[in-house]
């Protein structure tokens, strides 16, 4: 953390922006032998220890972090913010191989990340499971916190205010192939839209990249883990929910010339 420390130092007592984005807990997987060690205990599956001590070798580098802010006086005056850019569920037969439905995929296990903000003595730390998230939501959180002016038309909301959490019923995303087909189309890669709204979660495959494909729709509050999909006992939820999401956004699909 090195580059980190002098970063700081540097910035003296002027207000300073630090993004922190290690590669850990990417692959590989390749933890400290104690990290390692630890993690054999409570797996039968090497692939998994491994990632599970590559996930906490990242927390020690947080905590390492957190604790340049705490020497230096500067926690209390410091908003942290944590996210991730997508789920991983570690393969438990092959190392440095993620599961179906985790990493690039819109399925729970890909797209249901944490989101924490720390900053101690203005933000009442607590953990919220019950309400719905997105990383579109830092802007104004952020300005909320800070109290600094941002546009109207945010489609995030403060998450310090717990009237608006409390109101959100829906989010949307959407998930592209991990290797851009155009830069000046980006949409040509798109593979799937989703939408959760209360409980229910609808994917929406694009027909360019998963032609034949049909929408998918399934109950979180009873089936987490997204295994029967409802879509054809509940057509008219999913028509209800599609509609939702080209409200949204819809994207407009045009026909490459040779």
């Amino acid at each position: 953390l090195k580059p980190i420390d002098d970063f700081i130092d540097d910035t003296g007592n002027r207000p300073f922006l630090l993004w922190y984005a290690p590669m850990l807990p990417h692959t590989p997987h390749n933890p400290p032998a104690d990290l390692l060690a630890k993690y054999r205990k409570l797996t039968d599956s090497d692939p998994v220890a491994s990632y599970w001590a590559n996930v906490e070798w990242f927390d020690r580098t947080c905590g390492e972090l957190l604790d340049n802010l705490d020497e230096r006086g500067l926690r209390k005056n410091t908003i942290i913010v944590y996210v991730c850019d997508n789920g991983w569920i570690q393969n438990p037969t092959t190392a440095n191989r993620d599961a179906e439905r985790s990493k690039r995929t819109p399925y729970e296990g890909g797209v249901r990340t944490p989101i924490m903000i720390s900053w101690p003595g203005k933000i009442t730390p607590r953990m919220d499971t019950e309400h719905l998230a997105s990383t579109i939501d830092l802007w104004p959180t952020l300005a909320g916190l800070l109290g600094t002016p941002h546009p109207d038309d945010l489609p995030g909301i403060n998450l310090t205010d717990d009237a608006a959490v409390k109101k959100r019923s829906t989010v949307f995303g959407e998930q592209y192939n991990h290797d851009i087909a155009s830069v000046d189309e980006p949409t040509r890669s798109l593979e799937n839209r989703w939408v959760i709204d209360g409980h229910w979660k609808l994917i929406a495959p694009d027909p360019r990249n998963r032609a034949g494909a049909k929408p998918e729709l399934y109950d979180l509050q009873h089936d987490p883990n997204e295994e029967t999909s409802l879509a054809n006992t509940d057509p008219k939820r999913v028509a209800e929910l599609l509609d939702k999401l080209d409200t949204w956004w819809k994207p407009q699909i045009t026909k490459s010339t040779p």
